[in-house]
């Protein structure tokens, strides 16, 4: 009689899990204009994950910072941590200024009735 001894081997590897390293992120607050601009000052809302990773940060990094400059603007936060840095740049332009000496007038009075019937020019 033959005996037939079958072994098994398991072997089990721990994998270390993802580390997640620290991201930055942001929201802009103010009055929008049009075509990208703002209408009043802006409140940038910096927001870091992983903020327990962190050993340092660039000054911009606020968590409001409030821009008041008329004109472009750019602030960027950068973070530091063991594994190097993380940032992220906010671009903004700001123009709190009304236009003045904005007019417009008709080339000719209106049609009857006061309606306006063939193109003004």
């Amino acid at each position: 009689m033959i005996r037939v001894l079958a072994v098994v081997v398991v072997a089990l590897v721990a994998v270390p899990a993802a580390v997640a390293n620290p991201t930055v992120s942001f929201t802009v607050a103010g009055t929008a204009g049009t075509n990208g601009w703002f209408k009043s000052d802006v409140t940038i809302y910096w927001t870091v994950s992983e903020i327990e990773k962190v050993t340092g940060s660039s000054p911009d990094c606020q968590i409001a910072q409030l821009v008041s400059v008329e004109g472009a603007n750019t602030r960027t936060c950068t973070v530091t941590f063991a594994g190097g840095t993380a940032s992220a740049t906010a671009s903004l332009k700001i123009d709190k200024t009304a236009p003045t000496g904005v007019s417009a007038s008709l080339a000719r009075g209106p049609d009857s009735d006061g309606w306006f019937n063939h193109p003004v020019a």
